[in-house]
């Protein structure tokens, strides 16, 4: 994640397309309204003492709605740029994708995430 102090300097900028605004749009205002609803659900569940099993099927759900919702901006679904909501904030920080597992629990990480983790993993791997 970045603060985006510095769009012309964003520290993923080599994977991002020509083309794509800095900041990046998505649909954040429905994401966030989806999510203060969701997580009204996913609190009642936990008071109720529900089985886990319904709480599993909510997490499903709400991939399918983001996966559904994020499908209607093909430019930018699978693109690198900044969207804005990262570090547990709404606002102010700055993601390189507009889904990865570091955001939406997905089942991947983004390009920048997923370059991460290598160059951490490669750290502790012993080279010829």
């Amino acid at each position: 994640m970045t603060a985006l102090h510095d769009p012309d300097n964003l520290k993923w900028d080599h994977l991002v397309k020509e083309g794509i605004a800095l900041p990046t749009e998505w649909p954040k205002e429905q994401f966030e309204s989806f999510q203060r609803e969701n997580q009204a659900r996913r609190a009642q569940l936990r008071a109720d003492n529900r089985p886990e099993s319904e709480m599993n099927q909510l997490f499903r759900d709400e991939q399918e709605w983001v996966r559904n919702l994020f499908s209607g901006y093909p430019n930018t679904n699978s693109g690198v740029g900044a969207f804005e909501g990262a570090n547990y904030a709404a606002n102010g920080y700055f993601r390189s994708e507009m889904n990865c597992l570091m955001f939406t629990r997905d089942t991947f990480f983004c390009r920048v995430c997923s370059d991460a983790v290598e160059e951490v993993m490669d750290m502790y791997v012993e080279s010829d």
